[in-house]
């Protein structure tokens, strides 16, 4: 396993619960942005439906905290 990838497990296998959801976010928030997109192309509407649900239930959890 690379190393950077080694540190990333290792951080989420230190923390628990909803610690562990707000990691995410951090790590998401540290990434570069996507580029122009292309990416809702190769994904169904089903499935961009599907993420959207759960990133609003992740947002209402985080919120209700």
């Amino acid at each position: 396993m690379p190393v950077p990838l080694a540190e990333v497990v290792s951080d989420f296998g230190e923390v628990a619960g909803q610690d562990k959801l707000q990691l995410l976010l951090e790590f998401a928030n540290a990434l570069p942005p996507l580029p122009d997109l292309g990416l809702a192309a190769l994904i169904s509407p089903l499935r961009l439906r599907g993420m959207s649900v759960m990133l609003t239930r992740i947002k209402r959890r985080l919120r209700a905290t």
